[in-house]
């Protein structure tokens, strides 16, 4: 993937936008994506720091910014860009017209939806990462990694409906080395001995100067405080030095790759209300914030009136004297082990994980399924936007948080009736939930699903992964509303009931009977998720007597033969038989083949009648084996096709019946194989018995060998070896 940030630093911007873009680019680099910058030359910008990191950056030239060239609406921080927001959008487009961008990230206050809706052609797709909540953005991924509650709803009418919205410093992203410190890094519990001093890359210095004098007028010789500046006040930490000359308790520190270390090893901290805010509560350091921007100010509030942080007040607000008795009294109150507690919980340091996989997520993503609990609340919240939380959510219920809340509430505590799970990429993304609802005798299922990735895939490895958990913990009859065609391709789409589809001719009832235990069952979430997206309700048993009456019923992997009067409840039933038919009727065709050194197996797709597999065929298709194919890999194959015949038949239904025809030749017959089929010939070589190892289950009927004493198992696994190099 080829990602591009647009990103400025410079002395009054300050650093923490560029610091936590590249955190992230580091993220995504080591993913293998392939990351880019386009910054402008600001005075005090990190360009070179970004390169020597491995970044290729566009640089932009610093231009005359002129208010005569904008419009309507004049953003408060539209100084910051240094030029007309239209000749950026140029600028910026001529970067990177050269390569297909995957994903453009856009960390600038200066920047909103206009310019966003020009680089719109260059990418794919868009991200944004924001902190004010004042502007309108034209994005697919909007994050604010801050703890502000009122923007979660003032986003709302900034971004597209079917935007993703992550908020909270859960996603904050913050360098790699504090999410390694935070599980090692114990709650602050003693007296406070050492102090960090850090305000960001900006100007501050009457700041460090007002809390240099403060702390020297502690006089206290068991104190000692860490001064951390930038490049851009080297001449000032000069002139600190030499006012603190004398005084061995304090250090000063320039240019340090990460304050992480300085941190771990603090007692309080002193320091702004802006990112850096995350990286002490991830490490649990309590803090004297005092805020140096406008944005900052909600931010220090939401701290403060948590018990996160003290906030002093704002830069033009606060002097020496009140930071040195901000000092004194955590100096002689010193209760921290709650509040360091508390700061941690916050934040786990992993927010640059958890965003890469946002941005990574494709049809190769893992995920995974479990039971929903009442903690997943925010994500309902989210997944619905104040919506429906399900399809029967009360019509004249008020569409509150709180009446969905509670919705979802009664749901979780009625698990009779209802199994909802909730499904999560591997780094615990939430992407969906999928709901089973047990009424009239039967289960039924719905499902939301937001999903960022454009491949359908991906939505198909959601509903499947779920439904294979379900059937893991319960039997009986499944169904399977019938959806109408969803479109996947954007976060928060609506999966809505199609009322076309309750008239519509096409609309099928079909059911499918499989065994309990077949092998088959994991593909079987494949071919509904198929069947109910097409238009389809659908029907999923275990045993045939439970078949309802319907349109067409697949019979699969199931081990009895289906009477009359059952067969009688569908217009028709097919059955999929791995041989050519009429030879190699009966049981394991396919295991038999192998057995006999077949390397292409025939799949027939026929109708079910009383007699075995003697009904008319309606297509045929053969998979091709290779010779190091074991129980697992042959098995995928002939699901894949499998599916793929029934898939066809559907989609050509009714005209599919056109096709059928009788069975002409001699049949023959296989017969059922047994547990004890699996036994090694001790007298044979492995080599002549490679056939038999490949269909034997290592679970259900592994091979095993006698002696006279004791009987032995053996398992098979295969390893493909690496390709080696010339």
């Amino acid at each position: 993937m080829i990602i591009v940030f647009r990103v400025d630093s410079s002395a009054l911007i300050g650093t923490g936008h560029a610091m936590r873009c590249l955190t992230l680019a580091k993220s995504l680099r080591g993913q293998g994506c392939s990351c880019k910058f386009i910054c402008r030359e600001h005075e005090g910008n990190l360009i070179n720091e970004i390169i020597a990191d491995g970044f290729e950056v566009f640089r932009l030239p610093n231009g005359l910014y002129s208010e005569d060239e904008d419009e309507t609406p004049l953003l408060e921080h539209r100084g910051w860009l240094g030029e007309s927001w239209q000749n950026d959008a140029v600028q910026s487009a001529e970067a990177i017209s050269s390569d297909p961008v995957d994903w453009l990230i856009v960390d600038h206050y200066a920047l909103d939806c206009r310019w966003e809706q020009k680089l719109r052609p260059y990418t794919k797709r868009m991200m944004v990462i924001d902190d004010l909540a004042d502007r309108v953005h034209e994005c697919d991924f909007l994050l604010d990694q801050n703890l502000i509650e009122k923007n979660k709803s003032s986003y709302q009418k900034l971004v597209p409906n079917d935007c993703l919205k992550l908020f909270g410093p859960k996603y904050g992203l913050l360098q790699p080395i504090y999410g390694e410190l935070h599980s090692r890094i114990p709650p602050r519990c003693s007296s406070i001995k050492r102090i960090l001093l850090y305000f960001g890359g900006g100007d501050h210095a009457k700041l460090i100067t007002a809390t240099l004098s403060a702390f020297q007028r502690l006089n206290r010789n068991d104190l000692s405080l860490d001064v951390v500046t930038n490049d851009n006040n080297s001449s000032f930490k000069r002139e600190c030095e030499a006012r603190v000359a004398g005084n061995p308790n304090i250090y000063f520190h320039q240019n340090l790759p990460s304050l992480a270390p300085l941190m771990a090893k603090a007692d309080l901290a002193i320091g702004a209300g802006g990112a850096t805010s995350w990286e002490r509560c991830c490490l649990g350091l309590p803090s004297l914030i005092i805020t140096l921007a406008e944005n900052q100010k909600d931010i220090a509030a939401n701290l403060n009136q948590l018990g996160l942080a003290q906030w002093l007040g704002h830069l033009d607000e606060v002097n020496e004297e009140i930071i040195l008795n901000a000092l004194q009294q955590a100096i002689d109150h010193a209760n921290h082990q709650n509040c360091s507690r508390q700061c941690m919980a916050i934040t786990d340091g992993l927010g640059a994980k958890r965003v890469s996989s946002v941005l990574m997520l494709n049809a190769a993503s893992q995920v995974g399924a479990r039971l929903a609990a009442f903690q997943d609340k925010e994500f309902v919240l989210d997944l619905f936007d104040h919506q429906h939380a399900f399809s029967n959510f009360p019509e004249d219920e008020k569409k509150s948080a709180e009446a969905i809340s509670n919705f979802f509430y009664l749901q979780l505590r009625d698990p009779e009736n209802f199994k909802i799970y909730l499904v999560s990429s591997e780094q615990g993304l939430p992407l969906g939930l999928i709901r089973f609802q047990y009424s009239s005798g039967k289960w039924q299922m719905d499902y939301q699903i937001r999903l960022i990735s454009q491949d359908i895939t991906l939505a198909k490895k959601v509903i499947e992964a779920a439904l294979n958990e379900f059937r893991k913990q319960n039997s009986g009859i499944l169904t399977f509303c019938s959806l109408g065609k969803v479109d996947f391709h954007h976060w928060g789409q609506k999966t809505e009931k199609n009322p076309a589809c309750e008239s519509s001719e096409s609309k099928l009832h079909i059911s499918i009977c499989t065994d309990s235990q077949s092998w088959i069952n994991q593909s079987i979430p494949s071919l509904l998720f198929h069947l109910i997206s097409s238009g389809h309700d659908c029907t999923w048993v275990h045993q045939a007597e439970e078949l309802r009456e319907g349109d067409l019923c697949f019979i699969l992997s199931y081990s009895k033969i289906v009477p009359s009067d059952i067969l009688s409840r569908h217009k028709n039933n097919l059955v999929i038989h791995a041989s050519d038919l009429p030879k190699g009727r009966g049981w394991s065709p396919a295991t038999w083949m192998i057995l006999e050194g077949e390397k292409k197996i025939p799949v027939t797709l026929l109708e079910a009648v009383p007699e075995l597999d003697a009904g008319p065929i309606y297509n045929q298709a053969k998979i091709e084996l290779d010779e190091e194919d074991l129980i697992d890999d042959w098995r995928q194959k002939l699901a894949e096709t499998s599916l793929r015949l029934i898939e066809d038949f559907v989609g050509n239904y009714p005209s599919s019946l056109d096709c059928k025809r009788d069975q002409k030749g001699e049949p023959s017959f296989y017969s059922n194989r047994q547990a004890e089929d699996s036994e090694i010939d001790v007298n044979l070589s492995l080599k002549d018995q490679f056939n038999l190892l490949r269909v034997v289950d290592n679970y259900k009927y592994p091979a095993f060998f006698r002696t006279a004493n004791a009987d032995f198992t053996i398992r098979i696994n295969k390893h493909p070896r690496s390709a080696k190099k010339t």
